[in-house]
């Protein structure tokens, strides 16, 4: 059994069962394996499964088939790039020694603008910016806070790999999640 669909997507897949040989299967499970559980819904209907992407990253997509006789598995790697829903800036990337995060006056202001437009009402808002960097393992190997200006992650240290950024706003439920890559 595979699935297919695209291996990148920049916010939504369709995604479907092929060569299945449970032909007959009754019972279809799709789930997502990732340390991000609020970046992503599922929408299924047996053989086949929409999925709206909220965050950049690497995910893992699992298919269980079941029908009377037993059950066949199987999963999909999928990377989300490209999504950014604010004005920061993160650069370089790929970094080797300091990876730059920009919260500049766009970003601030259209985080003002959402939390003005969320409540219904004008106040003097400041956001606050969570900072926070993570491995492909979901550990947090950096973190910090800002209100503005360029924050500076040293991440000379760190293995080369996919490293995750979170950007928690202070308004948004979720975090934007980009992925930041460390290569010396």
């Amino acid at each position: 059994m595979q699935i297919s669909g695209p291996d990148y997507v920049s916010s939504y897949g369709s995604y479907s069962s092929v060569n299945n040989p449970l032909s007959n299967a009754i019972f279809f499970t799709w789930q997502m394996d990732t340390n991000s559980p609020n970046s992503y819904e599922i929408f299924s209907n047996g053989k086949t499964a929409n999925v709206q992407f909220y965050a950049n990253g690497a995910y893992r997509l699992h298919l269980e088939a079941c029908n009377a006789c037993g059950c066949d598995s199987t999963y999909k790697d999928v990377i989300v790039y490209g999504r950014s829903l604010s004005p920061i800036v993160v650069y370089p990337n790929p970094a080797s020694d300091i990876l730059y995060i920009d919260v500049n006056a766009k970003a601030v202001d259209s985080v003002k603008e959402l939390y003005r437009t969320s409540n219904g009402k004008d106040s003097n808002f400041e956001p606050v910016f969570e900072l926070q960097l993570y491995d492909m393992q979901g550990n947090q190997v950096r973190s910090t806070k800002a209100k503005s200006g360029i924050v500076q992650f040293d991440v000379s240290k760190l293995p080369n790999g996919n490293y995750f950024l979170h950007i928690h706003d202070g308004v948004n439920e979720k975090p934007e999640v980009r992925v930041v890559i460390v290569k010396h």
